[in-house]
């Protein structure tokens, strides 16, 4: 973008843009139409391999420490999103028709207990019940509202002989 401020200190002009956006160096190596003499011993070019590798290094190092200062910055500002595990499962989404449909299950429920076990259930152990109690009901302590509500729910046998209740 367009420079806003220049400063030439010790043969090295430093500048800062409209858009500042990142960082760069410009070496007169490159410039065809630059009044340096090809031999002078201040050209990157002429300059040992050890110096080359230097300046093209800081110029990566200090673009990457800028963008972590910015992280950090908006870390202490802003700070990190915490997740906040629930107890049990929640209901994400019901099928319709289906038997947790049927007997009353919403969406946003959180499944806090499991045939009157009430410790937080995970996923794998719902649908392992489930699908191991063929023709029985399943009863649930659901959580609605901050209220815990008891809902038994008979599974439906699929063509494959499994069960389900159709939570998604």
């Amino acid at each position: 973008g367009p420079v806003l401020a220049k400063v030439n200190a010790g043969n090295v002009e430093y500048s800062l843009r409209a858009f500042p956006l990142g960082g760069f160096v410009g070496f007169p190596d490159d410039d065809p139409d630059s009044d340096i003499p090809p031999d002078d011993a201040d050209l990157l070019k002429n300059r040992p391999i050890l110096d080359r590798v230097l300046v093209i290094s800081v110029g990566i190092v200090a673009n990457a420490l800028f963008t972590y200062l910015i992280i950090f910055t908006q870390v202490l500002s802003v700070g990190l999103p915490v997740q906040e595990p629930l107890p049990g499962v929640r209901v994400p989404e019901v099928s319709a028709d289906s038997p947790t449909a049927r007997y009353g299950i919403l969406p946003g429920d959180v499944i806090l207990g499991i045939d009157g076990l009430l410790s937080p259930p995970s996923v794998p152990d719902l649908v392992n019940l489930i699908k191991g109690n063929p023709n029985r009901g399943v009863a649930f302590t659901v959580e609605r509202g901050w209220q815990p509500l008891p809902i038994t729910v008979v599974p439906d046998a699929t063509p494959d002989g499994t069960r389900r209740i159709g939570v998604q």
